[in-house]
């Protein structure tokens, strides 16, 4: 059963990769909690071109039990891209040594949004920090 995400991570702050790369706000959903963490994007079916899951902390990630590839994007504590891993197919595992922060996108979001290793991540409003996790 897919879950769906709610009018809160509907009003979540989207994310943008410095002014020079313009890029949609993705719909961001928060796991912050070991339990959150744990479960992740299991159970769904798959995740829209706008919607996106925000894992801290995260070094590694997997996609045993998923259905479906994801691109994940690592950040580090200077909120820098340490690794993209772009198509991770289900029942694979991937890991960025430095990394504090783990997003998963839907397949092909990384190479459509030119997203590479060494780009600065910057918050619209700075209000992602802030939010509670969602998950």
């Amino acid at each position: 059963m897919q879950r769906e995400f709610d009018a809160e991570d509907r009003r979540s702050s989207g994310l943008a990769v410095m002014p020079s790369l313009p890029i949609a706000s993705p719909r961001m959903r928060f796991a912050r909690r070991f339990d959150q963490r744990l479960i992740g994007l299991l159970g769904r079916e798959g995740l829209s071109g706008d919607e996106a899951l925000w894992i801290e902390p995260c070094g590694s990630v997997h996609t045993f039990g998923m259905r479906f590839a994801i691109d994940v994007v690592f950040l580090d504590r200077d909120d820098r891209i340490v690794r993209v891993v772009a198509c991770l197919p289900p029942q694979r595992w991937c890991r960025a040594p430095g990394a504090r922060v783990a997003i998963e996108f839907a397949a092909g979001a990384a190479c459509r949004w030119s997203l590479v290793e060494g780009q600065r991540w910057a918050f619209d409003s700075g209000r992602a920090r802030g939010q509670r996790g969602a998950w």
